[in-house]
């Protein structure tokens, strides 16, 4: 039977902290600097999230729905209270990236 965990580390969790980057508004705002115009926000995935902090920010922030998964089943604990607490537009799970692809909802 192969691991579960596919070969990531599972067993040490990531750190808390925002990710910046990854707030689709710096894409926008990189548009709109070129003179191009953005497309409408809607919904947005998150990949890996980590604790949460990052995608929990963007959702509980923006008017959009967010889905997310990660590898990790403590921090999609620990990310999942973070949105409980917000009451954000958001779902997540902790699926490996093919699992998650896979969903139908």
């Amino acid at each position: 039977m192969a691991d579960w965990n596919g070969g990531y580390v599972t067993d040490i969790n990531y750190t808390f902290g925002y990710q910046m980057e990854l707030n689709p508004l710096n894409a926008t705002f990189a548009l709109l600097s070129s003179g191009y115009v953005p497309p409408a926000l809607g919904t947005h995935c998150e990949l890996g999230f980590g604790q949460g902090i990052s995608v929990n920010i963007h959702a509980a922030a923006s008017g959009s729905e967010w889905y997310g998964t990660d590898f990790n089943p403590a921090q999609v604990a620990f990310a999942k209270e973070l949105a409980n607490v917000s009451g954000s537009s958001i779902h997540l799970y902790d699926e490996s990236f093919e699992e998650f692809c896979a969903r139908s909802d």
